[in-house]
């Protein structure tokens, strides 16, 4: 039997140029009836995948960013509670 992967070759959707599979991982847990497959490619064009890495790494800071800028509203609304409440 032929992988699942050899049956068609996945695209960009940057460039449209063809994806090589980096990891495949399956996970089986206990409260789900099917496994959790988790895929991840690169594109075989190397300024798009910079591109693609280094928009990522934006979307990660930025996420970050605001994580802890919520976890400080959090802070200072409790805070502002205990003092509150003496």
């Amino acid at each position: 039997m032929k992988s699942k992967h050899s049956l068609y070759a996945p695209k960009c959707n940057q460039c449209d140029s063809d994806l090589i599979l980096v990891k495949e991982s399956i996970e089986i847990l206990p409260d789900f009836l099917t496994p959790i497959t988790t895929t991840t490619y690169r594109c075989s064009d190397k300024s798009c995948q910079k591109s693609i890495d280094k928009k990522t790494s934006e979307r990660i800071q930025l996420q970050l960013e605001q994580d802890t800028a919520k976890r400080d509203r959090i802070k200072k609304k409790t805070d502002y509670k205990k003092i509150s409440l003496h």
